[in-house]
């Protein structure tokens, strides 16, 4: 990640974002369409140790494929932080990590998709 930052101009705020993590809860109608899944407190819903969020790092608890829909997110990379450039990595290239790249890209960032890290299909 230091070497894709480092490609951004000088001036710009670099903020790392450990995890965007999903929040299902007991009737989620998220479940009628895709299996239970990230269940909070399940251990689906855990964070790998090994992708465990750095020092300074956050966790953005987001509660559908978009990471902007209703979490603090939003507000903090625009308002807060100003960014205006994001790398994005994620599991499904097909359903949140699309969403959470066309809501940036609605709010003017400039979006790095890192293709290595990124799992095409459900």
């Amino acid at each position: 990640m230091p070497s894709l930052c480092s490609s951004f101009p000088a001036s710009t705020n670099v903020v790392t974002i450990g995890s965007l993590r999903t929040a299902g809860a007991a009737g989620d109608p998220e479940f009628s369409v895709w299996p239970e899944h990230c269940r909070i407190d399940d251990w689906g819903w855990q964070i790998a140790e090994e992708l465990a969020p750095g020092l300074g790092e956050l966790v953005c608890r987001k509660n559908r494929y978009d990471a902007f829909y209703d979490s603090w997110l939003g507000y903090f990379l625009s308002r807060v932080w100003q960014v205006e450039h994001v790398v994005i990595v994620g599991t499904a290239a097909n359903i949140c990590v699309l969403r959470t790249a066309a809501s940036l890209g609605l709010r003017w960032c400039h979006v790095v998709r890192r293709g290595e890290e990124i799992r095409i299909g459900g």
